[in-house]
């Protein structure tokens, strides 16, 4: 029987930059006009069948009702896989200055979209780094308190985990997790790392598994309690009620009283009640 492993890829990125600055200029024609942004996004998706490239069980498109007006800045994709529920990827950008909720709002409301029994990750720069997201709470003297809440309350509403816990962005006088990932299933994921970035963030990285993966178990041998003789059991254990009652009026060590206890219920086990063999699968995280 041969086995396919697939593995799917996906990159997301964010660029924003702001006008160009320098203390001084040689060219001011390359300098972009006050409060001027510009914006690139990018979800990459690749999938491997047995580390080979293959586009055969793979179908990505962007749904026309998660689109957001260009001003907002996020992107969707789905993700069609054979064999698994589709996934819909996010990537997202907040900006530091962005005092308001709107952001937050927009977030919500395609959430909101996205069909029941489908697989979430959402994944981005939220410039958000008053949450401590080990215990889910915002931290005391949080400079920005309302977006934050308003965060933790979007994750919970749609059910949705974040799992990074390291600094995104480390400078000399703090240090902040500001770049995050959110995923529906995080039983499914089985590794997160925060690595070297190209910018003043660093870059997460997050293996997840959109399905749990079966292994075959040895065969084990278990007890039939059905076809076990119980009246057998009860006599005998009647018949130990006295040898018991006698252990505790010594003032044995209760250690021991337990350990001879379940030594004879073993054996009582092992001589009334048939076994059986079976044969059977565990369910656990791809790796």
């Amino acid at each position: 029987m041969m086995t396919f492993y697939w593995t799917l890829r996906v990159l997301c990125i964010a660029l924003i930059w702001n006008r160009i600055t320098s203390k001084e200029p040689q060219d001011t024609s390359q300098l972009l006009p006050q409060n001027t942004r510009r914006k690139q996004y990018t979800i990459q998706v690749s999938l491997t069948q047995n580390n080979k490239l293959t586009s055969n069980h793979l179908e990505c498109t962007e749904p026309e009702e998660l689109k957001i007006n260009d001003n907002w800045e996020l992107i969707w994709i789905q993700i069609k896989i054979t064999g698994t529920n589709n996934l819909y990827v996010e990537s997202f950008y907040r900006p530091p200055d962005a005092d308001d909720t709107e952001y937050l709002a927009h977030l919500h409301t395609s959430l909101s979209r996205i069909p029941e029994g489908t697989h979430v990750w959402l994944g981005g720069d939220f410039n958000l780094g008053d949450i401590n997201w080990e215990d889910e709470c915002v931290k005391q003297c949080a400079a920005k308190s309302g977006p934050s809440h308003h965060l933790l309350n979007i994750s919970k509403d749609h059910f949705l985990n974040q799992v990074v816990v390291e600094p995104t962005r480390i400078t000399d006088t703090c240090e902040n997790i500001l770049d995050l990932f959110f995923t529906n299933n995080s039983s499914l994921v089985n590794k997160v790392n925060v690595l070297p970035g190209i910018s003043d963030h660093e870059t997460v990285y997050t293996e997840s598994s959109l399905r749990p993966i079966k292994t075959k178990l040895p065969p084990r041998e278990v007890f039939t309690y059905k076809k076990g003789d119980s009246d057998a059991i009860k006599t005998a254990l009647k018949n130990m009620e006295k040898e018991f009652s006698e252990l505790k009026a010594s003032n044995q060590p209760v250690e021991i009283i337990w350990t001879k206890f379940k030594t004879k219920l073993i054996n009582l086990m092992e001589k009334h009640i048939p076994k059986k063999t079976i044969r059977g699968y565990k369910t656990k995280k791809h790796g």
